[in-house]
């Protein structure tokens, strides 16, 4: 019954200092915010985690393994190169506007005076997703059903530009969620579309 109540105290914390990291920003955020947001106290917090960058890490690999598990393992589970890309770009938006201002503090709320790992962390996360986009285009390419010049850097600018549109939701400021995700969605699959005539 502890462990149960260990991984729910813990889960909460992590919720907390997510929420906590990403509307102040790592530098501005402190252990007592985090514990005061968690309902926890300070001695709490660093029972869990021994230091600020500690518990960081925790919170950025949390949701980094979760979506990497998933896209990995619903890329693989598709067919043909078509449905991997759909699967790649819809899970990728679903999974960033779940955690919207988490994926904004990853763009915007880590800099130089971040923690060296936490910035490691984040930069193989986006060389991982590149190389998994990359293998779909590359595949999609020797079966001659992509006309893509340069794989890598296609899987790089896409990534990138679709992480940042959904996480910053500023593009179709009038449109309701929906609509923004299916025209985000046909714009990208148009790319791949018209790259295969």
């Amino acid at each position: 019954m502890e462990g149960g109540n260990y991984s729910k105290r813990r889960i909460h914390l992590l919720d907390a200092a997510e929420e906590i990291f990403a509307s102040h920003g790592y530098k501005s955020s402190s252990i007592r915010q985090i514990a005061t947001g968690a309902g926890l106290s300070v001695a709490m917090v660093s029972y869990y985690f021994e230091s600020k960058e500690n518990l960081l890490l925790a919170v950025i690999l949390r949701r980094l393994d979760e979506y990497e598990l998933k896209i990995t393992d619903a890329v693989k589970s598709s067919g043909n190169i078509y449905q991997q890309l759909f699967i790649f770009i819809n899970l990728s938006m679903e999974l960033i506007s779940e955690h919207r201002q988490f994926f904004r503090f990853l763009l915007n709320g880590l800099n130089n005076e971040s923690p060296k790992e936490a910035v490691s962390i984040i930069k193989t996360f986006f060389r991982s997703n590149y190389t998994i986009l990359e293998r779909i285009i590359n595949t999609g390419v020797k079966e001659k059903r992509l006309k893509i010049v340069d794989a890598e850097l296609s899987s790089y600018v896409i990534f990138n530009a679709l992480i940042r549109i959904v996480a910053e939701n500023e593009c179709g400021a009038q449109q309701s969620e929906v609509q923004k995700k299916n025209r985000i969605r046909r714009f990208f699959m148009c790319y791949f579309l018209d790259s295969a005539n």
